[in-house]
Order: C-alpha cells, then structure tokens, then sequence
C-alpha cells in the first residue's frame, strides 16, 4: 500500500511535470512563431511597399494610357525580384490590365480608405495597392509574394522544438527514475537482501552478525525526522527491528545457557540421588562416587537444595534428656 502510494504520487509528478514542460514550450513557441511571422510580414509588406512606391508613377502612366503591353513589360521586370509569385494590374473599374482574373472585392472595399492592405494565404502573402493622385483613383495592383522562407523557418523551429521537448522529457524520465531507483528502488532490495539473508541463513548467526553502520539511538533518532519519506521510515523501522531482534535473541541465549547449566546440575544431584546410596549403618554417613564419607545433611545439602535445620524429637528427647518436660 505504501509503495503503490509513493508510486501513484511519483507517476503523478512526473506527468504533471512532462505536461508544464509541453505546455511551457508550446506557449513559447507559439509566441515565437506568432512573433516571427509577425515580424517577417511586416518586413515583407516594407519591402513591397517600397517596390510598388518606387513604380506607382510609371505604373499610373501605363494605366492612364492604357499602354498594356509597358504594363507587362513592367510586371516582367519585378518578378525578377526574388520571392515575387505573380503581379495582377487593374484600372480603376476594377479591371485587369493583363488578363480576365478579376479583382477581390473584399479588398475592393478594404482598399476604399486604405492605400494598401494583404491578404495571407498558405502560402504566400498578396499585397494590394492603390494608386491614386489627389484622392482620385488611377488603378490597382496585387502582388503575390512567397512566404516559403517563413514556412520553413517554422517547420525548422518545430522541429526544434519537438527535439527539446523529447529531450528535456527522456531527461525528466532520467531524473524520475533515478529518484525513484534512490528513495524506493534501492531501499526496497536493501530490505528484501537483509530479509532473505536472515530468511536462507540461521536465524540466530544471521542475526547476530548482522551489521548496522549506526546505533539504535541513531537510528531512532532518524526516525522522528519528519522529512523522510515512507520507505526510509520502513527502512529504518526495519532496522530497530532487527536490533531489538538481536538484543532479545542475545537475552535469550544466556537465559538457555543459565537454565541449561542449573539444569544439568540438577540432573546430575538427581542421578547421584537416585538408586542405591551406600550409608553406614552405625553412623549414617553416606558413601560418595569418590569413596568419601559425609554426613547425611552435608551429602544431601551438596547435591540439593535442601537446608537442613536441626531440632530433638520427642523419643530421643526422653532417652537423652528425661528430666526436661515437654509439653504434649
């Protein structure tokens, strides 16, 4: 459960992050690419401008006159120009001059109060110009300027920007999945390593030759630090375990040893107290393994627990001290 926790949370961050991350650089592309084009249609209107401006007085004239082939002689000479598609020229009337296209009349009315004004397709912007001397119209031209140049500028930066972000995100994913081999990762095979040396070994040499580079109170210590995450507190709640393991397993092996020597030492005053004891029929003594003789109260006191206290019996009280009552 804690590890599913951690990794729902760890999941969760990292998609949240890879997703500020693409959204961060799409908005900034965007900027950008809205800034470029911005910028490159305001050069190129600049540049039109100043090639129409230049012409208008030739072109009035060709218009005026009605000179149709100056006209097109004239068109031949600026789509010389780099980047210049195609040039239309119409009189007044709206009429062309070079062929039977006809004039927008959505830039028509565009044109009314402007001098120019575009119009931008997918692929080229067309630039619309009014000539006129004194308020009075003379004619119209359009030219239709490529804006290749820009579409593969575009296509260049979204690549790059594609390339960024598949980059910063394989190094988020480096990022989370060292975190992750870090925090949870490897705590986890630190505890399933100690887990299944204690579960293949002796549990008793496993656990007490097992290492710990702090102390209990170190370790204890660690624990009441609230920054450290779910698996650091297993890890370290693993650890007092195992010390409190070792002390009582330690505890335990002197409290066998102690009760395995008190017992054999029973078992031993029980083998000599069982069967036949040799005791002498005069005095009463009693005859050791060794050949020794003992009193009764010293051989059984030696062998047991028994602590003899002496008194006089109501027989041997008459036999040896008849003149002393004893009340009955």
């Amino acid at each position: 459960m804690i590890f599913s926790k951690i990794s729902r949370k760890a999941l969760f961050i990292l998609v949240s992050s890879t997703l500020i991350i693409i959204t961060v650089f799409y908005i900034l592309f965007s900027n950008y690419q809205k800034n470029i084009t911005e910028i490159y249609i305001h050069n190129t209107i600049s540049v039109l401008f100043t090639v129409v401006k230049s012409n208008d007085r030739i072109f009035i004239d060709e218009i005026f006159d009605r000179r149709v082939d100056s006209i097109k002689e004239h068109i031949s000479d600026l789509l010389s120009i780099d980047k210049i598609l195609n040039i239309k020229v119409f009189d007044k009337e709206y009429n062309s001059l070079v062929d039977d296209q006809p004039f927008d009349t959505n830039m028509s009315i565009e044109l009314k109060n402007k001098s120019y004004t575009t119009k931008i397709n997918e692929s080229y912007l067309s630039f619309y110009y009014k000539f006129s001397i004194l308020d009075e119209d003379y004619g119209f031209i359009k030219i239709d300027y490529s804006l290749k140049q820009l579409e593969d500028h575009k296509k260049k930066v979204g690549v790059l920007f594609i390339v960024i972000v598949f980059v910063l995100t394989g190094v988020l994913f480096l990022v989370f999945f060292y975190l992750l081999k870090k925090l949870i990762l490897k705590p986890i095979s630190k505890l399933t390593n100690q887990i299944s040396e204690i579960a293949k070994s002796d549990i008793e040499s496993s656990i007490i030759d097992f290492s710990f580079s702090r102390s209990l109170n170190e370790v204890k210590n660690s624990l009441k630090n609230d920054k450290i995450n779910e698996i650091e507190k297993l890890d370290l709640s693993f650890q007092i375990m195992i010390h409190k393991i070792k002390e009582f397993t330690f505890n335990m092996e002197n409290l066998v040893d102690e009760k395995t020597k008190d017992l054999k030492t029973a078992m031993e005053d029980i083998k000599r107290l069982h069967g036949l004891l040799p005791i002498c029929s005069i005095c009463k003594q009693i005859r050791d393994d060794n050949g020794y003789w003992h009193e009764v109260e010293k051989y059984i006191g030696d062998h047991t627990d028994t602590v003899f206290s002496h008194s006089i019996c109501p027989d041997c009280m008459k036999k040896n001290y008849p003149d002393v009552k004893i009340d009955e």
